[in-house]
C-alpha cells in the first residue's frame, strides 16, 4: 500500500485544489492528535488466486506523520515524516524511499497518508471527486474517484468506510489489482507519541 500511495502522491504535486463534498463524514469523524491501531492488508494481484496478506501496527501523528510497522509475513517499518519516507528492514538496514531535499513529493506522501488514515475530507477533496453515503449510528462510506488523468493512471477508485474513525480502505488500481486494508484496535490514548515512537521520526 505504501508504495502504491507514493505513486499517487507523485502526480498530486501538479494538481489544482478543488472543493469537494463529504460534510457528513466531516461531522462524524474524530480528529485525535495521535491514533494507534493494527491493520491487515490483503493485496489481490491479477493472475494470482490467493491474496498477499500482511499484518502489523500503525501510528498516525497529525504533527509528525505515519509509522507503518509490518509484523507479518516480513518485518519492516515505513516512516512517513515531514521530509522523507524511510523503510527500515528487520536486518537493520534502511532505505530512503524519497527525500524532500531532492523530491518534494515526501510532504505530499505524508499529507495523503494522514488524509487517508485520518479521514481528512478537505485534503482528499483536492484531488478526488467524492461520493458520500451516510448510514445509521454514525457509519459512512466515501468513494473517491481521481479528478485528473495523472491519478487515473494509478487508481480507478478508492473507498473509505468508517464511523468515528476510518475502519477500512479499498483501492482499485488501473491494472486490475486491488488492495483491502482493515483497521482494528483503534485508540486515541496515550494522546502523545512515546519516546520510542518519537525517535522513529528522527
Amino acid at each position: 500500500m505504501i508504495r502504491a500511495l507514493f505513486l499517487v502522491c507523485a502526480v498530486l504535486l501538479s494538481m489544482p485544489s478543488l472543493a469537494g463534498d463529504g460534510d457528513g463524514v466531516r461531522s462524524r469523524l474524530a480528529k485525535p492528535a495521535v491514533l494507534r491501531g493494527t491493520f491487515e492488508q490483503s493485496r489481490h494481484l491479477q493472475g494470482f488466486h490467493n491474496p498477499l496478506v500482511s499484518q502489523g501496527d500503525f501510528v498516525v501523528a497529525r504533527d509528525r506523520g505515519v509509522l507503518w510497522e509490518t509484523r507479518k509475513p516480513f518485518p519492516s517499518t515505513t516512516v512517513i515524516g515531514r521530509d522523507r519516507v524511510l523503510t527500515r528492514h528487520a536486518d537493520g538496514s534502511s532505505e530512503v524511499v524519497v527525500d524532500n531535499a531532492h523530491a518534494p513529493a515526501a510532504s505530499v506522501v505524508n499529507a495523503l497518508m494522514l488524509a487517508m488514515l485520518g479521514g481528512d475530507v478537505d485534503a482528499l477533496s483536492k484531488s478526488f471527486a467524492l461520493k458520500e453515503t451516510d448510514f445509521p449510528a454514525g457509519a459512512w462510506r466515501l468513494e473517491l474517484v481521481p479528478r485528473g488523468s495523472g491519478l487515473a493512471h494509478v487508481f480507478t477508485r478508492i473507498i473509505l468506510q468508517g464511523d468515528r474513525y476510518v475502519r477500512s480502505v479499498h483501492l482499485d488500481e488501473k491494472g486490475g489489482d486491488t488492495t483491502d486494508i482493515e483497521f482494528q484496535s483503534l485508540s486515541e490514548t496515550p494522546a502523545q507519541l512515546d519516546a520510542s515512537e518519537a525517535k522513529q521520526f528522527e
